[in-house]
């Protein structure tokens, strides 16, 4: 969904609703994972798959193993 999708303050609320972490993600949270990657803290990871999702795998591949299929409870 575009941005103009969101401006609409009900769908918006609508869709952060399904977000585990009750969020939309942003061009800098993708970002942040990129600069924690270089930086000196991730000094011995390989290989590994880093999903900035908000948590939406971990809801929506509970066969795969990737997840419980729960949705967070408030």
């Amino acid at each position: 969904m575009t941005a103009a999708g969101y401006d609409d303050p009900a769908r918006r609320d609508q869709r952060e609703a399904t977000i585990p972490l009750r969020k939309l993600g942003v061009a800098e949270d993708v970002a942040n994972a990129i600069l924690f990657l270089i930086g000196p803290h991730a000094g011995h990871i390989s290989g590994i798959d880093i999903l900035v999702d908000g948590g939406m795998s971990n809801m929506l591949m509970p066969a795969s193993g990737g997840g419980t299929g729960q949705k967070r409870q408030n």
